[in-house]
Order: C-alpha cells, then structure tokens, then sequence
C-alpha cells in the first residue's frame, strides 16, 4: 500500500490474531462487537488491517509480529492492540490506488471482506488496558 497523507478517524481495540487462513485480524475484545465496523456479533470474526507501507511482517522465533518503519514491534499475534483509522469496503478499495489489482484480488479471496485502515498510531497496550 503506498503511504498515506490521511486515514479515517476511527479507533479500534482487540486482540491481534491468525485466522484459519493465515490472515491477520483484529478480533473483538468481549464485549467490544458494537465498536467494530459492520459488526454482527452472531457472526463477526474481526477485521483485516491494511497496515501502512513502511510497515513489515516479521515470523521469526516463532511470532507473528508487525513492524513499524523502524523496525519497532508495533503488534503481535495474541496481543492486544490499538489503533486509529477507519474502516473500508472492498469496493472502495477497488476504486482507488491503496492496493494494486493484484494484492486486492489475493486479499479479497484470502481474506473476510472486513477491512481497516491502519494509521501510524498502532501500539500494545499496556498491561491492564
């Protein structure tokens, strides 16, 4: 995804997890459906974040961790995360340069279609939070 001058203003708080086909999601804490975009809660399994482009997966030791532009362990598989941005449709992603053709239709197959703009703010949150 090329940077981004601008996300959405919205927050979301969950656990960062491994769906059963290896997508990174942001799954709801208990409780916290209602603050989800589009979230049925008989049904929804979290959102797919769109982190930005500076941002790396790292899988080494063991851990499925995300990295900031510095290197900086800004999230990891099982822990709970924060972030601003906004949620975003599949159409409008289609719409617009965020994703190459490519990325976007190995996403869209690959992942729910229930997509977050990641701003720079993503971090763990302290234990307790």
């Amino acid at each position: 995804m090329p940077p981004m001058a601008a996300v959405p203003s919205a927050a979301i708080r969950g656990t960062l997890a491994l769906s059963e086909k290896d997508c990174l999601l942001i799954k709801p804490l208990p409780g916290n459906n209602a603050k989800f975009p589009g979230a049925d809660p008989s049904e929804f399994r979290g959102s797919v974040p769109l982190w930005p482009s500076n941002y790396g997966l790292d899988t080494g030791g063991g851990e499925v961790r995300m990295l900031d532009g510095r290197g900086w362990v800004v999230a990891q598989v099982g822990e709970k995360v924060w972030n601003g941005g906004g949620g975003i449709g599949e159409k409008t992603l289609m719409g617009n340069d965020l994703m190459g053709e490519r990325e976007l239709r190995e996403l869209s197959e690959h992942c729910p279609d229930n997509y977050f703009l990641v701003g720079e703010g993503m971090h763990i949150p302290k234990q307790g939070n």
